[in-house]
């Protein structure tokens, strides 16, 4: 009598598995495609499907292999999997992440060929780390200095390439604001070649060029691991996905779980459009899907699925639930961060399950965190990796504030005179004379005195005279007077083009902190603990309240969520909105996919503030938010959302306007917008539900 998994789930661990889930479990030859929408219980459907292969069709545990994302994604399987089955008396099979199996390859390639496996770079350090390579290749490439703000772009660019499997003309069409990327690809590949050392991504590449060079090394693993299992399909990069091809050939057990409304990790090479080809590249292929969302309440998974239906590149799913409505998403409308802040705070102490803030960049938790610390609220943060201090746009504001208190200090002078409205060049200071300054000099005047164009004296001087007067003022005059009067401000949105928002993010964050304290040196100091406070909250994970970024929110739910950066520009991001304006949507899909990820974290509330200002500047909120509570705009008569004049109206790329009038025979309408004028659009447009109320 077969062993029924279903029926030992729901004796053992009250786990029922509903006609989607067993179908899931029941496919286990050929090629198959599970689309599971957020919540659907796909990790247990995974390791159910790998017991009744076990148990009912007599298939060796060690002949299952089950590649997923991450190492913690592989980890919680395996646990799962243990807890479920473990007392059954089975041998475990095989949970592994893509590169832990590629290392495993490539041991077997050396031990045939008698090679050595290359140094992974990521364990060196200091002159020999991959920073250290990559900024004297860019020097020496381009002639001038890696900045900071360009080079964690260059690594996501190397590993997109690698990962994605371009060519020299496909790079040369990529939007990178990074010079001679090609020459910087091929150079980096070499200067590892010749010292037998590899990235995590060449640990991929190394491995697909062993397993095509070597048919018996291919065929040993083909045998070895008859049927294969994928999660987070929609996470893995194009050249991932030709390895799994590899292996899944010839007999094609091969079972991907995904869902492109997921995918994430498209600045990294995720390649989602492989599940959307999976029909051409497996003719034979079933596509199976798990709809039901077991997490959240019916008002959030309703919304959930009619906001991500309006991307165009993916598979019709009609998420639903049999849960209870609950409690309506939360838009407060706010004044400014500083109220979105202290609604957090009073939500938490409200809160009697777990809550999570979930924000779309980290420097966005500097403030939050101050805040929380300040007013003894409890806190774990999740994968915070950047270094509050060691940012260069903060260390160039900590600069400032020495040369304030210190006016002999040459260090600081060296990193900030040429970032200034002083019109100094930066090669002026390789011919200054750098002696110790007489008394009431300072290095402005110095290097002037070897100017021979006084023409910018006069400023130039005036700067000083505010840098000196910084360690007077309350902490936010002095901030707003390095980025306005001093020139930091402009001189960041000179040479950082594209990247320039995300910068003054980042001194967004600093103004806040600076709002809350009364000394320069208070602020000094608090910038100082912030690092101390995220690395030891980073350790909390007992906590109730969870801080953490879209992307580090995948795979966690959480009762209450709240969604900050919900702001044009940020959530979604700069690029983004301006690939859009262009007619490129590939960016703001993305964005729409990561906004819905953060949303379907949530099981019982969900709440997205909407803030009119960033200290004194005006902010918009996202359009996102609009999209998620409202349906589209219909052009058919008699519908709840159907177009009518005098309509107000959310445009993409025109803005807020109103319908002047419409013309059904000729299939247009016409609007006034506040920012564009006039415009007469096709009444076909709304089927691609990017018209919204405001």
């Amino acid at each position: 009598m077969p062993f029924s998994v279903p029926d030992y789930l729901k004796q053992q661990f009250h786990i029922e598995l509903h006609p989607q889930q067993r179908e899931a479990l029941d496919a286990v030859s050929g090629p198959v495609l599970l689309l599971a929408v957020p919540g659907a219980g796909k990790t247990t459907v995974m390791v159910a499907r790998i017991a009744h292969m076990i148990a009912n069709c007599q298939i060796p545990p060690e002949q299952i292999l089950t590649i997923t994302f991450s190492k913690a994604g592989a980890a919680d399987m395996q646990r799962r999997y243990e807890t479920l089955f473990g007392s059954l008396g089975w041998a475990v099979p095989q949970f592994s992440t893509i590169h832990a199996f590629c290392y495993r390859v490539l041991r077997s390639y050396c031990r045939i060929t008698g090679g050595q496996i290359p140094e992974l770079l990521e364990n060196r350090s200091g002159q020999q780390s991959r920073t250290a390579i990559l900024r004297e290749l860019y020097s020496k490439i381009n002639r001038e200095f890696l900045a900071e703000d360009i080079e964690e772009e260059l690594v996501s660019s190397l590993s997109l390439i690698k990962n994605s499997m371009l060519s020299k003309d496909e790079v040369q069409t990529l939007d990178s604001s990074i010079p001679r990327l090609w020459d910087l690809y091929e150079a980096f590949s070499a200067y590892k070649r010749n010292n037998n050392l590899m990235d995590f991504d060449d640990m991929l590449g190394y491995a697909y060029t062993a397993l095509r060079k070597y048919p018996q090394l291919l065929e040993s693993y083909q045998k070895k691991y008859p049927y294969l299992c994928v999660d987070e399909a929609q996470d893995t990069s194009r050249l991932q996905h030709e390895i799994i091809r590899l292996l899944a050939a010839p007999q094609n057990n091969l079972f991907m779980v995904g869902d492109e409304d997921q995918s994430i990790y498209r600045f990294r090479g995720a390649h989602p459009q492989t599940l959307l080809d999976f029909p051409r590249l497996y003719p034979k292929a079933r596509i199976l899907k798990m709809e039901e969302n077991f997490r959240s309440s019916r008002s959030i998974v309703d919304r959930a699925a009619v906001f991500i239906s309006q991307n165009r590149n993916r598979y019709e799913k009609n998420m639903r639930t049999s849960a209870d409505m609950g409690q309506p998403i939360l838009a407060p409308q706010l004044h400014d961060l500083c109220e979105e802040y202290q609604l957090v705070v009073d939500t938490v102490r409200k809160s009697n399950g777990s809550c999570a803030v979930i924000y779309r960049n980290n420097f966005s938790a500097i403030p939050l965190v101050d805040l929380l610390a300040r007013q003894g609220v409890d806190f774990y943060i999740r994968d915070h990796k950047t270094a509050f201090r060691n940012h260069y746009v903060i260390g160039d504001i900590l600069a400032f504030f020495d040369l304030s208190y210190d006016p002999s200090n040459l260090r600081a002078f060296s990193r900030i005179f040429h970032k200034t409205g002083a019109y100094i060049k930066r090669n002026q200071l390789q011919t200054m004379d750098t002696s110790p300054l007489a008394a009431g000099e300072t290095w402005f005047d110095r290097i002037l005195e070897q100017n021979q164009d006084q023409s910018g004296s006069g400023r130039a001087r005036y700067i000083s005279s505010m840098i000196q007067a910084l360690k007077g003022m309350n902490p936010q005059k002095a901030v707003e007077t390095i980025l306005g009067p001093i020139g930091y401000l402009d001189f960041l949105e000179f040479t950082c083009g594209s990247s320039f928002s995300n910068q003054a993010h980042k001194l967004s964050a600093l103004q806040q902190l600076a709002a809350r304290v009364k000394t320069v040196e208070e602020l000094l100091d608090r910038i100082d603990e912030m690092d101390t406070i995220i690395s030891e909250h980073s350790q909390n994970k007992d906590c109730p309240l969870t801080l953490t970024t879209a992307h580090a929110s995948k795979g966690l739910e959480f009762d209450t969520v709240i969604i900050l950066d919900a702001v044009d520009d940020i959530f979604p991001s700069h690029s983004a909105v301006e690939q859009e304006k262009m007619g490129k949507l590939d960016d703001m899909e993305e964005e729409a996919r990561l906004f819905y990820v953060a949303c379907t974290r949530a099981r019982k509330q969900l709440i997205i503030p909407q803030s009119n200002y960033s200290g004194d500047s005006p902010i918009t909120p996202s359009r996102f938010i609009s999209r998620l509570l409202h349906d589209p705009i219909s052009a058919d008569t008699g519908t709840q959302n159907a177009l009518f004049p005098g309509m107000r109206v959310q445009h993409p790329v025109f803005g807020e306007g109103q319908v002047m009038s419409i013309d059904r025979q000729k299939g247009t309408f016409v609007c006034f917008f506040k920012e564009r004028g006039t415009r007469t659009l096709l009444l076909d447009y709304l089927k691609e539900g990017k018209l919204k109320r405001p």
